[in-house]
């Protein structure tokens, strides 16, 4: 899992409407893992947290939707490991 990730899928939140468009409409929280690990993302919701952060000191906030941000504080997108692809864990706070 990685920052650079969660980074890049912000960007790509920020900069593709149609990719920000499909993910805000998921709303089931294991959908979303899924539909975000197969764009090739890997993150935590901290590192995705973590990342937001990194990125809003050095330019404008990037811009995530408030109904994405509550569904992302709930996940958890697994590594490209095969052995957890198929079982992605719910992040616990």
């Amino acid at each position: 899992m990685s920052v650079k990730d969660a980074e890049e899928f912000i960007k790509k939140m920020d900069s593709d409407e149609a990719f920000r468009v499909e993910v805000t409409k998921i709303t089931d929280v294991k959908e979303l893992r899924e539909y975000i690990n197969q764009r090739g993302f890997s993150f935590t919701s901290d590192e995705l947290h973590n990342a937001w952060l990194a990125m809003s000191k050095t330019k404008p906030s990037p811009t995530l939707p408030s109904d994405f941000s509550k569904a992302a504080s709930d996940i958890t997108v697994p590594t490209h490991n095969t052995s957890t692809r198929n079982s992605p864990k719910k992040h616990q706070p």
